[in-house]
């Protein structure tokens, strides 16, 4: 399933985080743009040098991100 192409994410209101890898080889870093793009309230982070698996690779980042996401501070 495609789940980019769902027609409920244009409707999703709750604010989003999507944190996508820039060398991302399973799934093309294309889609993280396809999510915010169908997303209202979506804050997207391409991370450079990155793959598919952003939580280990890069995991002081994505804490980071996370925390400040959770916090309100976007």
């Amino acid at each position: 399933m495609d789940f980019t192409r769902d027609a409920r994410l244009s409707r999703l209101p709750v604010p989003t985080l999507v944190l996508w890898g820039a060398a991302d080889k399973v799934n093309r870093p294309s889609g993280g743009r396809m999510l915010a793009d169908r997303m209202p309230n979506c804050d997207l982070y391409e991370v450079a040098n990155t793959g598919h698996w952003v939580q280990f690779e890069r995991a002081e980042l994505f804490n980071r991100i996370c925390a400040d996401f959770l916090a309100g501070r976007r």
